[in-house]
């Protein structure tokens, strides 16, 4: 059985990738770091491979 932590990230992944594959960023290399929910929005803290830390923030509409 997976744990609550798995199916959280598994969530969390599947709205990363819907919401950059609906702005067009389409960058293998991207990894996240941590999920951060402030309540207003989220917080993605990112790693791209090639390039520093990269922070999204996403807002809620």
């Amino acid at each position: 059985m997976k744990s609550d932590k798995t199916i959280i990230r598994k969530t969390l992944m599947e709205q990363f990738n819907f919401i950059t594959n609906l702005l067009g960023i389409k960058d293998p290399n991207i990894i996240i770091l941590d999920v951060l929910d402030a309540g207003t929005h989220k917080e993605i803290i990112a790693l791209n491979i090639k390039k520093e830390r990269t922070d999204l923030v996403l807002s809620r509409l």
